[in-house]
């Protein structure tokens, strides 16, 4: 196994173990959706290299669970999700907004690290998609995406029903529910794009489909923008999340010989973080501008 993939796997364990010491001293409540969101990111990942041929695979692991499954990439899922939540509350916007957003703060990160690390021989897509975004099928950033909207958005609803912080229990038991009912939806979701993209309809392909989904939610984002609360201190554990995951983005990028071999990765990959970071900073942008 390559010794970089040993330092990044082990390097997660240990950002897992911070942010769920700070998820616990906000409330212990998050503490559980992260538990659930690991949980949830699993069962998404199983239903993807369980099947016969298998769309991608993970060669290497030090930990792996049924799949096979590496730990790591499941923790992996728990900690952004949680980093993208954590941002999206901070903009005060409507309830049920905070899903969509989180979900572009989630899958901007994908778009960033999938092709470095697909280079690094974290994950392999059988067989390739050169047609695709650098390599990587456009229905891997549709799912990204949906998994977040779905599980942020069911948690919300539950959440405004039955409030956190009274019950330690039911603090415990809501975020493992929501998990339930997101990934039944999800796989209606995910199902249903690949129905559309076997219509057979010459126009539509993958890329312009996805396009289509990623506008029709960008809509309300940007019409709130106006009213987001720009006014939060900056929680340096919430930005290490992406910042962990691009640092690891450009050792690949860059060790492997992938800006030699892609080009136009050399201004995308930039670009992508930027908007990216910008994106986890929007709450404290205020702050950082020392505007009142």
């Amino acid at each position: 196994m390559k010794t970089v993939i040993i330092l990044i796997e082990l390097s997660t364990y240990i950002l897992t173990a911070i942010v769920i010491i700070h998820a616990w001293r906000k409330k212990p409540y998050f503490v559980f959706v992260i538990l659930a969101a690991i949980i949830f990111g699993f069962l998404a990942e199983y239903s993807a290299v369980s099947k016969i041929p298998q769309p991608y695979n993970y060669p290497h692991s030090l930990i792996a669970l049924p799949g096979p499954v590496p730990l790591n990439i499941c923790l992996g899922w728990g900690i952004i999700i949680y980093a993208a939540m954590q941002t999206a509350e901070k903009l005060k916007t409507k309830w049920w907004l905070n899903s969509l957003i989180a979900g572009f703060l989630a899958v901007i990160i994908d778009f960033a690290e999938d092709p470095p690390y697909v280079k690094m021989g974290l994950w392999e897509w059988t067989p390739p998609h050169p047609e695709a975004w650098f390599g990587i099928l456009w229905s891997n950033y549709v799912g990204w995406f949906l998994i977040v909207v779905i599980f942020v958005f069911i948690l919300e609803l539950i959440t405004r029903f039955f409030p956190t912080g009274k019950h330690v229990l039911r603090d415990a038991v809501i975020p493992f529910v929501a998990v339930i009912f997101s990934f039944a939806v999800f796989m209606g979701a995910i199902l249903s794009y690949f129905w559309i993209i076997n219509l057979g309809w010459n126009w539509l392909n993958e890329s312009l489909l996805t396009m289509i989904i990623f506008t029709i939610c960008a809509v309300p984002v940007v019409l709130n923008i106006p009213k987001m609360d720009r006014n939060n201190k900056i929680d340096w554990v919430i930005l290490a999340v992406p910042l962990y995951i691009f640092f690891w983005a450009l050792v690949g990028f860059f060790s492997t010989g992938l800006y030699f071999e892609k080009q136009a990765l050399v201004i995308v990959i930039p670009f992508v973080i930027i908007i990216s970071m910008l994106g986890y900073l929007w709450p404290s942008l205020n702050v950082i501008c020392k505007k009142k």
